[in-house]
């Protein structure tokens, strides 16, 4: 099976190589409401519940933890699978793609939720009993761990903003389905009405732009992807340069070897953090490019094929000429 890198920088989900589910909603729809914890204890206030927890007294803490629980359980005793659901799961096991859940439910809902509706869980579920829960990455990066797969492999699939957030923050591929929301198009690599349209999806595959190059023309990406552009390592710019660079759809990044990331560089590049000053250039653009443009390749090293300006105002005028240059010979 094809992976990402090689339909890179287009994607699909048919091309992954393993898929994290949320599971209500998702898998098993289990009509959860928490309008009424909400109501008892933050007086209607929406919040992030799990998030809140530790900071309640005792008492309140585990009077919240039990509400949670009932409600879950309640959802779980009246399970019915997501129309298209076990479409999709079939679809997977027919090709031995890998898939895990990855929920803040706690595990005993999901087991029970599975156990009525006839959903076999897979082998790795990730629950809010075992930290971190999402949408911290690390919940993600877990799953992909599991798997056995790199975090720009993977595609989480969700109907939560939380499903969303957590994909972008991991550096992976995030899917919508069952729900359409106009605020949360900006999170999505895609977005489906229903469950059942993601086996059409899956049924057909083609490149799809992904999120962090929607801005660019997709011809225009092609051929900008093929850049290998070596970055002026000496450059105050240098954080700037690569930041244009890779938004612009450079494939790969080439950083000048031995050189760690001096004052200047790091007064200049806005909103670094004091860690990374003294660190290699290398593990820093790593570091600041890997989740926001998984497909980015950075390697450290002097071969390359454009030789980046040391002015970030220069950058699009150098990747015209590249592209100008393609269309030319016809570059497909």
């Amino acid at each position: 099976m094809d992976g990402f890198a090689a339909s890179a920088p287009f994607w699909h989900p048919a091309w992954a190589q393993g898929i994290l589910f949320d599971w209500d909603g998702v898998l098993a729809e289990t009509r959860l409401s928490f309008a009424p914890i909400y109501e008892r204890f933050f007086g209607g206030k929406r919040v992030m519940l799990l998030e809140v927890l530790p900071q309640l007294e005792e008492g309140v803490r585990k009077d919240l933890e039990q509400a949670l629980f009932d409600v879950e359980m309640d959802g779980a005793e009246n399970a019915e699978p997501v129309p298209g659901a076990m479409d999709v799961l079939r679809w997977l096991e027919g090709r031995n793609m890998p898939w895990c859940v990855v929920s803040r439910n706690c595990r005993e809902s999901v087991e029970r939720a599975a156990s009525v509706c006839g959903i076999p869980l897979p082998p790795f579920v990730f629950t809010r009993d075992v930290a971190p829960v999402k949408p911290e990455p690390g919940a993600f990066w877990n799953a992909a761990r599991a798997l056995g797969l790199p975090p720009r492999e993977c595609v989480v699939v969700g109907d939560f903003l939380y499903d969303l957030i957590g994909a972008r923050r991991a550096g992976m591929r995030a899917l919508l389905v069952q729900r359409y929301d106009e605020g949360w198009r900006q999170w999505t690599d895609l977005s489906l009405p229903r469950m059942i349209d993601l086996v059409d999806v899956l049924e057909t595959p083609r490149s799809l732009l992904p999120w962090e190059y929607a801005h660019l023309d997709p011809v225009w990406l092609e051929r900008a992807w093929t850049i290998r552009g070596i970055l002026p390592g000496a450059s105050p710019c240098v954080g700037q340069v690569a930041e244009r660079a890779a938004a612009l759809g450079a494939g790969t990044l080439v950083v000048p070897g031995n050189l760690l990331l001096q004052a200047s560089q790091w007064q200049s590049w806005s909103g670094l953090s004091c860690e990374w000053l003294g660190q290699p250039l290398v593990r820093v653009c790593r570091g600041v490019f890997g989740a926001r443009y998984p497909f980015l390749e950075i390697l450290e090293g002097e071969e390359g094929t454009v030789f980046l300006p040391s002015d970030p105002d220069e950058v699009a005028a150098v990747f015209d000429t590249h592209v100008s240059r393609l269309e030319g010979r016809g570059h497909a």
